[in-house]
């Protein structure tokens, strides 16, 4: 289980420190509502706010993209 770096308030998993490491309980319902009532800080899945796996934001259809065209060689700013 892959959980952001720290905790949050809208987290919903409740990490239990055991010898052997640690175990995460993901919180659902009358759980998630109880451990919000307390305050109590969850930590996050890190999928819900992963960069990585939100979509782009679509280029509206009144945007027009100018860009100048690419020259085939590459320009060096050494002497």
């Amino acid at each position: 289980m892959v959980l952001d770096a720290s905790m949050d308030t809208d987290g919903e998993v409740r990490v239990h420190q055991l010898q052997s490491g640690a175990h995460g309980e993901l919180l659902r319902g009358d759980k998630l509502a109880e451990a919000n009532a307390n305050n109590e800080m969850l930590w996050m899945l890190h999928r819900r706010n992963c960069l990585a796996n939100k979509p782009t934001n679509p280029k509206p259809d009144h945007v027009q993209l100018n860009l100048p065209k690419r020259a085939n060689r590459r320009r060096s700013f050494r002497s």
